[in-house]
């Protein structure tokens, strides 16, 4: 253990110690880090090894031995925030100095090899960042999706909940009245007229993607003369 390379990472101990960071069972967050590593590229674990041992990822030969620790500390630093931690830039490669950088769990989700990626106008970025930049739910872009929109359009055009209704808009059965209070968290919500004459608030989303084409009565009463129809 090299006393001047522990002096120039700020570790301080006394001289019988190799580095006084895991003294008594208080070890620090940078030292459960490197032991995890370590831990979970040699573990057996079905859970484990096969995002890791399996797909032969190792760490480097630096960050082993008896100054293994030290060389880690030394490459890496001190984690900058509580909300960072240890994170491969290339996932399909192992731990090392080049390809480990401290990250916020953001950071690591886009980095993921699984996180799907969409290209709009040339320009491609994880669908978490298309929804950010956007201002979308992130549930609305999956149901987008899955209801058969294209990823660029899906990640682009604004929702519906923010979209602004005029008066004398008609939506299946109904017809937009004016704009009403908010009612369930940060969904549009207009006074509508049924076809029947019921005067309902309705969510602008449903109006717009059709899931609210009549109010509850007509919808009954739709479904009871189809069945009528078909016993006939």
């Amino acid at each position: 253990m090299n006393p001047l390379v522990c002096a120039d990472i700020g570790i301080k101990h006394p001289k019988h110690w190799k580095h006084g960071e895991s003294n008594n069972g208080k070890e620090t967050t940078e030292y459960r880090t490197w032991s995890s590593i370590k831990e979970r590229c040699r573990s057996n674990l079905p859970h484990q090894a096969r995002w890791y041992k399996s797909r032969g990822i190792k760490v480097c030969e630096r960050w082993l031995g008896e100054d293994g620790y030290v060389n880690f500390l030394s490459d890496m630093g001190r984690r900058p925030k509580d909300k960072h931690s240890i994170d491969r830039i290339d996932s399909a490669k192992g731990y090392s100095p080049e390809n480990c950088r401290w990250a916020t769990w953001t950071e690591q989700q886009n980095n993921r090899s699984n996180t799907p990626r969409i290209t709009v106008d040339g320009v491609t970025k994880s669908l978490m960042d298309w929804c950010r930049q956007n201002g979308l739910p992130i549930t609305t872009v999956h149901n987008r999706i899955r209801g058969g929109w294209e990823p660029a359009r899906a990640v682009t055009e604004p929702s519906h909940k923010r979209r602004q209704l005029k008066g004398g808009e008609k939506f299946g059965s109904w017809m937009v009245e004016a704009e009403a209070p908010l009612h369930n968290g940060n969904a549009a919500m207009y006074w509508c007229v049924c076809e029947c004459g019921k005067r309902k608030r309705v969510d602008a989303y449903g109006l717009v993607s059709g899931h609210r084409k009549r109010c509850r009565s007509c919808g009954m009463k739709g479904a009871w003369e189809c069945r009528r129809a078909k016993a006939r």
